[in-house]
């Protein structure tokens, strides 16, 4: 009986052994050859398998990158750090750039206006299917956080406000949010950045104000404020180019809707108006400075010229001439006092002050003169 046991036992050890060096014979020659590098770059993944690079989890990724599908920055949640480390393992020079996360649009939530209560599944995508979504606002933040459940890093989550708010040191840039959200609010901004215009909506000022009271009304304030050049209003929403601004928060001061990050506290905006007045009034002072300079010129002509260079040098609606012309009196455009003798009457307007300039000109012994005679406010 225990002969039997053995006998089987050395049976079954032999067919292993057998079955063994088969399959090792079989592996060598059937192997398939991996490139050394491929589990090294796999290594250097974030490894989330959140799928936003595009392909089907870290393992995809990494074959990609090597077969040059894919560059080295395609791991978001990898970093500068894991890119240069995959440069490195494939020879390439490490890239540079700064940092990129996740930012909302929208700053609406408690102030935009609801059409309805939803009652419905938790999920923005869901709410669309309903009339479009509770909000008048078609393009601001439903607040129902798909964005948050999309993403791995427990990098965004709806604010008090009732606005996906995104933690932009938890952020890796994955752009998972981006691709859950239904109305496109989450885009790619600088890490360094501060300023942002948090307003989606495109729709034309008086139409906005009705469905928010924190919206973009494309006033023009901050693109007339900016020293930079940095934001201009496109398609009826204020823009900022994030190459030239300079974070010096001037353009969120001077918005009237609070739609600019960081929102000024009210101490702040009175200085600001303070600092727009005193400025103002410092160019109004030069402009006259110079009219007078102007008008004491050798000809009509340098005075008109002299006029129209002020026009364009000064802010807008400081200086204009009444009806698009020079206001004078008589049809002939002045009113003639002697044969000779020529008395014009230019006509501005500064605030709520008519300013008027009387100058005489015409000729004295065969050569052209003007006058100037005085400045008088009515």
């Amino acid at each position: 009986m225990i002969t039997n046991v053995i006998y089987a036992v050395l049976v079954l050890g032999v067919i292993a052994v057998v079955f063994g060096l088969i399959l090792s014979v079989a592996a060598k020659a059937f192997e398939v050859k991996v490139d050394e590098r491929l589990p090294k770059i796999q290594a250097c993944l974030a490894g989330a398998n959140c799928g936003g690079c595009g392909y089907p989890g870290c393992a995809g990724c990494a074959e990609a990158i090597l077969a040059g599908k894919a560059p080295v920055t395609a791991c978001a949640p990898a970093g500068a750090e894991g890119a240069a480390k995959i440069a490195e393992i494939m020879g390439m020079e490490a890239p540079s750039g700064e940092k990129q996360v996740a930012h909302v649009l929208c700053n609406g939530g408690e102030a935009s206006v609801k059409n309805f209560e939803y009652v419905g599944l938790h999920d923005c995508v869901a709410a669309t299917k309903v009339a479009g979504g509770p909000t008048a606002c078609s393009f601001g933040c439903m607040g129902f956080g798909t964005c948050v459940a999309a993403c791995q890093f427990d990098a965004i989550h709806i604010n008090a406000q009732g606005v996906a708010e995104v933690d932009k040191e938890k952020c890796t840039n994955c752009g998972a949010c981006r691709e859950a959200c239904p109305r496109k609010l989450i885009v790619e901004v600088p890490y360094k950045q501060k300023v942002f215009v948090n307003c989606s909506n495109k729709e034309k000022g008086p139409a906005v104000t009705k469905v928010c009271a924190n919206s973009c009304i494309a006033c023009g304030m901050c693109e007339r404020t900016c020293k930079f050049d940095a934001i201009h209003v496109v398609n009826n929403v204020a823009v900022i180019d994030y190459t030239k601004c300079k974070n010096c928060t001037m353009c969120a001061k001077a918005c009237p809707r609070n739609a600019i990050e960081p929102i000024p506290t009210p101490e702040e905006k009175e200085k600001f108006k303070a600092a727009q007045k005193a400025a103002a009034a410092g160019k109004h002072d030069s402009a006259i400075r110079d009219i007078r300079s102007q008008l004491r010129r050798s000809s009509l002509q340098h005075a008109v010229d002299g006029f129209h260079d002020l026009q364009g040098r000064l802010p807008e609606g400081f200086l204009r001439f009444l009806g698009g012309n020079l206001h004078c009196f008589g049809k002939a455009g002045y009113q003639v006092t002697s044969p000779d003798i020529h008395k014009i009457r230019f006509g501005t307007l500064i605030g709520r002050t008519n300013l008027y300039l009387d100058i005489l000109c015409g000729s004295f012994a065969n050569q052209k003169v003007m006058f100037f005679t005085h400045i008088a406010y009515q």
